[in-house]
C-alpha cells in the first residue's frame, strides 16, 4: 500500500513539475503566431520524420532480441521482440522519466529466462543513458571547437560528462576488485540484505556487460543518433537551417534533460532546453513549436505501440 502511494505521489509531482515548466515557457506565448508556425510545416520533411521511426524501431528491437537471447538464454522471433519493445513505448506517456520499458517485466515472467527481466531492462536503460552521454560529450567537444563558445556552462557540462565517462570506464575495468573490497568492507551489512538489494541487482547488471558489451553499446549509440536526427528533421520541417553538429548538441542536451525521472514523457525540461539552447536560431514561437513537435516522437511511438501493449498485456 505504501509503495503504491509513493508511485501516485511521484506521478503527481512529475505532472506538477511538467505543468509548472510548461506554464513558465508558454505563459507569454502568442498562440496565434504559434498556430501560424504549425501551418507552415513542410510536407516532405514531415514524411521523412515519420519514416525515421522505422530504423529507430528496428535498432531497438534488434538490441532487445539479442540481449534476451545472449543474456536471458531465450530465443524469440523478431516480431515478438518488436511487440515488447514498441508496446512498452505506450507506457512512456504516463511513467516518469521514460521508464515505460519496465512494463515488460510482467509480460515476460512466463519465459524461462536465465536472468530476471528487471536486470535486462536495467541493462538496456543503462546502455541508453551511457549512449546519450557519450554522444552528447562528443558533440559538445566538436561544438566548442567549431564555435565561439562563451558559455561557461557548456564547458562545465563537458567536463562533468568527461569525468563521468572516465569514472564509468575505470569502475568497469576495476569492477571485480571494487566489488571484492565492498563485500569485505561491508560484509555484515550486506549479509542482512535480500537478493533484490540495489547493490546485488547492479552487480548482476554489470556482470552481464562482460560479453558483447561493445555490440550492445554500438547499437545503442546508433539508436540515439537516429533519434537525434529526428530533431534535425523537425528543424527542417519548420524551415530552420542549423548545422548538424548544433542540432545534435542541443538535442542530446534536451534528451538528457527529458530522460530525468522528474517529468512526464520529458515534457517541460526538454522544451526548456530547446528554447534556451537554440534561442538565436529562430523566433520564440518557432522554437516552442519545435519543442511541441518533439513530443510527437513519443506520442507517435506510443500510438504505434498501443495495439502491441494490449496484446502483450493480454498474453501475460
Amino acid at each position: 500500500m505504501k509503495d503504491q502511494l509513493k508511485k501516485y505521489i511521484k506521478l503527481f509531482l512529475s505532472i506538477l513539475l511538467s505543468g509548472v515548466i510548461l506554464w513558465l515557457i508558454y505563459r507569454k506565448m502568442d498562440f496565434v503566431q504559434l498556430a501560424a508556425t504549425f501551418r507552415q510545416i513542410r510536407l516532405l520533411p514531415a514524411l521523412v520524420f515519420l519514416l525515421s521511426f522505422i530504423p529507430q524501431f528496428f535498432l531497438a528491437t534488434v538490441r532487445w532480441k539479442v540481449m534476451v537471447r545472449r543474456i536471458g538464454g531465450v530465443t524469440q522471433t523478431f516480431y515478438k521482440s518488436f511487440q515488447q519493445v514498441v508496446g512498452s513505448y505506450s507506457a512512456n506517456l504516463v511513467i516518469p522519466g521514460k521508464m515505460g520499458e519496465f512494463v515488460r517485466i510482467p509480460w515476460m515472467r512466463k519465459l524461462p529466462l536465465n536472468t530476471p527481466v528487471l536486470i535486462l531492462v536495467m541493462l538496456e536503460k543503462s546502455l541508453d543513458l551511457l549512449a546519450v552521454i557519450m554522444n552528447l560529450f562528443i558533440f559538445l567537444v566538436v561544438y566548442i571547437m567549431l564555435t565561439d563558445n562563451n558559455l561557461s556552462i557548456l564547458n562545465l557540462i563537458t567536463l562533468i560528462l568527461g569525468l563521468f565517462i572516465m569514472t564509468v570506464v575505470l569502475l568497469y575495468y576495476f569492477r571485480k576488485g571494487i566489488s571484492s573490497w565492498i563485500e569485505k568492507r561491508f560484509k555484515g551489512y550486506l549479509n542482512k540484505k535480500s537478493g533484490d538489494f540495489f547493490y546485488f541487482r547492479w552487480k548482476q547488471v554489470i556482470g552481464h556487460f562482460d560479453q558483447h558489451i561493445q555490440w550492445y553499446l554500438l547499437i545503442s549509440i546508433l539508436l540515439w543518433l537516429v533519434q537525434g536526427f529526428e530533431f534535425f528533421i523537425i528543424f527542417w520541417m519548420f524551415g530552420i537551417r542549423i548545422s548538424l553538429v548544433n542540432v545534435y548538441t542541443g538535442c542530446f542536451l534536451a534528451l538528457l534533460a527529458g530522460a530525468l525521472p522528474v517529468s512526464i514523457a520529458g515534457l517541460g525540461p526538454r522544451d526548456a532546453v530547446i528554447i534556451t539552447f537554440f534561442k538565436g536560431a529562430a523566433s520564440y514561437a518557432t522554437l516552442a513549436g519545435v519543442g511541441l513537435m518533439s513530443l510527437f516522437r513519443i506520442i507517435i511511438a506510443a500510438l504505434v505501440g498501443l495495439p502491441f501493449f494490449f496484446i502483450q498485456t493480454k498474453e501475460s
